[in-house]
């Protein structure tokens, strides 16, 4: 019985021992717990988590990482050019941040607001350097260069910083991993901003030779620079100021074109003012001109020269397509009254109003037609049909009795009045003739196919020209035999002359010397004075025989074009161009018969080569000395009648 009383005790001894030491150790871990010193605590699952370790790592990871895609070591520096590593990046630093919110959220649910804190601070830190990538990313892809040093920034170049390639990527990855977009908002208003103003002025915007002043105006009229800060590439429109308009370059529909492309990049950034700018840019182009084109004197428009070969209403749909109610409003301007008489004279010259006459005008350009038909009196009226100068000119037409007078006027207005009336008689005449005369004329020669060919050295050359006349004639006197028609009216249908020649061809191991040149001159639908063009027509109806003579003299039609000089002989590099003008035209002398079996003729045409007129042996010569010559003659003319 002592024995194990005494034992008893010992034992009793021992746990009381253990639980004080227990109760301690308890304390100890709890008051540690709280000053942040206990770093081992049972995960979710009930496997520990060593908050120093996950803490250490992750910062050490979030430290290393931070500059990249940039990397510095020591004092070297090197920035990457690719964006994918920029979005990837971003992806990775959005998980370090995701890492750290779950670990700080654990130490929450652990009842540890140490380490939640510190992972807390390491989220932030997370973010950070997120925001840092995506800022670097931004500064190396979206930044606008305009350093001489470098290779500027133009508007197409500035538009695809802002576009789905480059800005819309870095946006959407901000957004989607929880960075802070509007720096590349920002970023993409500036680039819209400047793409704006170089899409207008630049060196390759809409106008050339355009000046444009800054500031803003004060109280009194006078021009002054801001007093704020600012950035001339990343200013709204209105900062500038025009001095003088320049020259519009680009053709209207792809004008248009490119202002969509722009207006859309700034639908998706939300860039009310940047559209409007945009939208008031393609507004005015629609209804631009310069004055003094290249110095000449003559207005160029864009309205129905740019391009040449479209007429009022492609234009007009333009400015409906892409929703510009000014431009609308000034191309529907041109659009007036047009009214006039129509008369019809019999063969032996009395005249009657042609009541009921059908009369059309046509825009040549897209077919648009206008029809009215005249009253009792021969009146007629078409309300808005076109007038305008530079479209012009337009055919019109009246038919009566089977007969059809084509006629056409030159567009008065210059600038849009829709209250404008223009007035255009027509006469249609039983007893005229009216037709086209037409030449061509071309001389070529290969490398030492003519004397002038081998002279240039390895010379070539190919010279051109193409014209047709449209004329009427009207009857001026005769008798029951003979009949002569003296030339109402003459016009220009179309011009072309070209000349392409190349002379001293020398080529020896890499070494050459070639000079050559070209010239082009064009015109159409010009109305000829009596003194360009100075043809009759004669019917014998007795002897069934026709003569159409007379002189053309149509000089004063501008060309231009370049001469060139190519050397490269060591040391001796030369690429010389130099602009050429000058002016060209026809000068004929016309002389043509014919014959016909009807009793009444309505028609004589025909063709004829001019070579064959000229002696087998000079013929002969002429090739030798020049080349190949073509030249011929071509006429088709028909006497009004009843249809």
């Amino acid at each position: 019985m002592r024995i194990f009383k005494k034992q008893r005790r010992v034992l009793g001894f021992d746990l009381e021992l253990a639980a004080a030491i227990a109760l301690i150790f308890f304390s100890v871990a709890f008051l540690r717990s709280w000053a942040g010193g206990f770093s081992l605590i049972a995960s979710g699952n009930g496997s520990p988590v060593d908050w120093q370790k996950e803490y250490d790592k992750l910062k050490a990871k979030i430290d290393k990482e931070w500059s990249e895609p940039h990397h510095l070591s020591g004092t070297s520096y090197w920035a990457s050019k690719n964006l994918d590593e920029y979005i990837q990046w971003m992806g990775i630093k959005a998980g370090d941040r995701a890492r750290a919110a779950e670990l700080g959220a654990r130490a929450q649910n652990a009842g540890n607001p140490y380490w939640y804190e510190k992972f807390t601070n390491l989220q932030e830190l997370a973010q950070e350097s997120g925001e840092t990538t995506l800022w670097q990313g931004v500064f190396i892809f979206m930044r606008i260069i305009d350093s001489p040093r470098g290779r500027a920034d133009t508007w197409t170049s500035a538009w695809f910083k802002a576009s789905p390639g480059v800005g819309r990527r870095l946006y959407e990855a901000a957004r989607q991993h929880d960075f802070d977009p509007s720096h590349v908002r920002a970023a993409a208003q500036c680039l819209m901003r400047f793409a704006n103003g170089d899409w207008e002025s630049g060196l390759t915007g809409l106008y050339g030779d355009r000046e444009e002043t800054i500031g803003d105006y004060d109280a009194e009229g006078y021009l002054c620079l801001p007093k704020r800060d600012y950035d001339v590439s990343c200013e709204l429109r209105d900062f500038a100021h025009v001095l003088d308009e320049g020259t519009p370059h680009r053709m209207a529909d792809k004008a248009m074109e490119e202002g969509e492309m722009l207006r859309e990049t700034c639908d998706y950034w939300r860039l009310t003012e940047e559209r409007k700018d945009t939208t008031d840019i393609m507004d005015e182009y629609l209804r631009a001109k310069d004055e003094n084109w290249l110095g000449s004197g003559k207005t160029r428009r864009v309205l129905c020269e740019m391009p040449p070969d479209k007429g009022h209403a492609f234009f007009l749909k333009l400015a409906e397509d892409y929703d510009l109610p000014k431009a609308k409003e000034y191309i529907e301007g041109f659009y007036a009254k047009l009214k006039g008489k129509v008369e019809y004279e019999e063969e032996d010259g009395k005249r009657e109003p042609a009541a009921g006459a059908v009369v059309t005008v046509t825009d040549p350009h897209d077919g648009t037609e206008w029809v009215v038909e005249a009253d009792d009196d021969g009146n007629y009226e078409i309300e808005k049909v076109i007038l305008h100068k530079t479209c012009g000119p337009f055919p019109i037409t009246a038919e009566y009795k089977g007969y059809k007078e084509e006629d056409e006027y030159e567009g008065p207005l210059e600038e849009p009045n829709k209250d404008f009336e223009h007035e255009k008689d027509l006469l249609i005449r039983a007893d005229a003739w009216e037709g086209t005369i037409a030449g061509t004329w071309e001389m070529k020669a290969g490398e030492d196919e003519s004397v002038l060919a081998a002279i240039m050295h390895c010379g070539e050359y190919e010279i051109g020209k193409n014209w047709r006349l449209r004329l009427k004639f009207k009857k001026d006197r005769g008798n029951e035999n003979i009949v002569v028609y003296a030339l109402d009216e003459a016009r220009l249908d179309f011009f072309s002359e070209s000349l392409d020649m190349k002379a001293m061809q020398m080529e020896r191991e890499g070494q050459k010397i070639e000079m050559s040149g070209k010239e082009k001159a064009e015109a159409r639908s010009r109305k000829l004075s009596k003194k360009e063009c100075g043809l009759e027509l004669a019917v014998n109806l007795k002897k069934k025989t026709y003569a159409l003579t007379g002189k053309i003299d149509v000089q004063g039609i501008a060309s231009e074009g370049e001469s060139r000089l190519d050397v490269k002989v060591k040391p001796i590099i030369v690429d010389e161009r130099e602009a050429t003008e000058g002016t060209t035209g026809i000068k004929e002398e016309i002389e043509i018969k014919g014959t016909f079996n009807d009793e009444k003729p309505t028609r004589f045409n025909g063709s004829r080569n001019e070579m064959d007129s000229v002696l087998p042996e000079f013929q002969e010569f002429m090739k030798a000395l020049a080349g190949k010559i073509e030249w011929k003659l071509s006429w088709d003319l028909r006497k009004k009648s009843e249809k």
